[in-house]
This record gives structure tokens, C-alpha cells and sequence, in this order.
């Protein structure tokens, strides 16, 4: 009975970071400025939740390792468009990326998810938030 409940509670938590994370990828202008989200290959929360992402549109990149690299290889050249970014990570990658955000001036926020100490997390303009 406990592992039900610490699921239930998981799929719950899931639910609500996926619907806090992908809530503005309808008011997009162009394809290039939907959501990108991020998906850690390793966890299988991550695969789900950018699953889910993708059947609203949003655009997935997955990766294993190194969150610097994927930062600089993948995510900086949309951030610095101004394309938001959302992912569900470890907490270590989650700081990681967070401080590569903030030189792009983006912002992070963070929302814990589960007992793995997976993170949802969203990243955009410092400027967009007023206007959304």
C-alpha cells in the first residue's frame, strides 16, 4: 500500500509540473519560438514528461550526460532567441543549467517533483514574464 500511495503521489506531482511547465506553448508566434523542453534520457519521469510535451507541440531534446555541453551545443543558440525552456532533471543539472540561464538572461524557476529529487523547471525572458 505504500508504494501505491508514493506512486499516486508521483504521477500527481507529474501532472501538475507538466501543466505549470507547457502552459504557454500555444502563444507562440512562429514554430522556431515553441517550447523546447529538455529530456534526461537516463530517467524515465523525464521521458514521460517531455512525452507529454511533445503531443502539445512543444520540441524535445534529449541527452544523457553532460549539462554543460548540451547547454552550449544545444539549448543556447534557442535561448538566446528568446525560446522557452522547460525540463525535468536531476537538481545538480537543474543548477547547472540555471547558471548558464542567467548569462543569457533568462530566468529559472523551480518546482521539486519527486523522492528521486527530480526538478521541474521552466526557463524564459527576465522580460517575458510581465508581458505573459
Amino acid at each position: 500500500m505504500r508504494r501505491a500511495r508514493r506512486e499516486f503521489l508521483t504521477g500527481v506531482s507529474l501532472a501538475a509540473a507538466y501543466a505549470w511547465a507547457v502552459e504557454s506553448i500555444g502563444d507562440t508566434k512562429a514554430a522556431r519560438m515553441r517550447l523546447l523542453v529538455v529530456c534526461d534520457e537516463r530517467c524515465s519521469d523525464s521521458r514521460a514528461f517531455a512525452h507529454r510535451a511533445s503531443l502539445n507541440g512543444a520540441r524535445v531534446v534529449a541527452w544523457r550526460n553532460d549539462a554543460g555541453l548540451l547547454w552550449h551545443e544545444r539549448l543556447l543558440p534557442d535561448a538566446s532567441l528568446g525560446v522557452p525552456l522547460a525540463g525535468l532533471t536531476t537538481y545538480a543539472d537543474a543548477f547547472v543549467l540555471s547558471r548558464l540561464a542567467w548569462t543569457c538572461g533568462l530566468r529559472m524557476t523551480k518546482l521539486a517533483c519527486n523522492a528521486e529529487a527530480l526538478v521541474a523547471w521552466r526557463m524564459e525572458q527576465l522580460n517575458q514574464s510581465s508581458v505573459d
